[in-house]
């Protein structure tokens, strides 16, 4: 197949005319075709490959970065919950309506509580030298993309382990859910104890999955089983299934 493709892309629309032989004519022209897809997949599985390497190395960037810049975060938090104390401690301990008030008004004159969360999430990342938090990030804006990328491309699983392809679905099923999380219905078995400790939360004495850092948590583990070879993708020829071509 890969030969009679190569001999297609060397003619051109008139020597393919010139051949009388219908069955040999069509044969070349389906090959061309065939060696098209399974190029365009791997460009494709390659995209993705490339965009999550860049998203990492861009998050230990910005982790090496908070060396320097954590001191200065800290102290703008501490300095807000010190006045979120202040608050407390002069208000009425039943007078809890204007106490919150007061909490909600405070934290929006420094930026909001997003802000200041995303300050956290950043504090937080420099003191467990975890990269994690901070991929989010860098992955939103190819976000659209890489779901749309996903969409095209079929996976398997070399492994018995289908539970990367399980989360696989279920995100791109709430990709468009605009809350924060999700519904626990699936394992995490592919994700490791540090994502799991950062996708897992607790709402309303119920265990919830943050969607945000669910969804990066499956294409980073998605990029590590292309590279690895637990994962393949059908019709492709270098992200296929290994065993296959053995």
């Amino acid at each position: 197949m890969q030969q009679f493709a190569a001999e297609a892309a060397a003619l051109d629309v008139g020597d393919l005319r010139v051949i009388r032989d219908t069955p040999r004519r069509l044969s070349l022209l389906l090959c061309l075709l065939h060696r098209a897809h399974v190029q365009t997949r791997d460009q494709l599985a390659e995209m993705v490959l490339k965009r999550m390497r860049a998203t990492t190395n861009a998050a230990h960037e910005r982790r090496k970065e908070l060396h320097e810049q954590h001191r200065e975060l800290e102290e703008h938090m501490l300095a807000d919950f010190s006045e979120v104390l202040d608050h407390t401690i002069e208000t009425a301990e039943e007078d809890v309506a204007t106490l919150g008030h007061s909490v909600r008004h405070l934290l929006k004159t420094h930026g909001g509580a997003e802000a200041l969360r995303e300050c956290y999430t950043q504090v937080a990342a420099y003191h467990s030298d975890n990269y994690r938090p901070l991929l989010w990030a860098f992955f939103r804006p190819y976000r659209a993309a890489l779901f749309q990328v996903t969409r095209l491309l079929t996976f398997r699983s070399a492994t018995h382990d289908q539970s990367l392809l399980d989360a696989l679905r279920f995100v791109q099923q709430n990709q468009h859910v605009r809350g924060s999380t999700v519904p626990k219905a699936i394992a995490l078995d592919c994700a490791s104890t540090r994502w799991q400790a950062l996708i897992r939360t607790r709402r309303q004495m119920e265990t919830v999955l943050q969607r945000r850092p669910l969804e990066v948590c499956v294409f980073f583990s998605l990029d590590y089983g292309l590279r690895c070879g637990d994962i393949s993708i059908e019709g492709s020829d270098t992200s296929a299934d290994y065993r296959q071509q053995l």
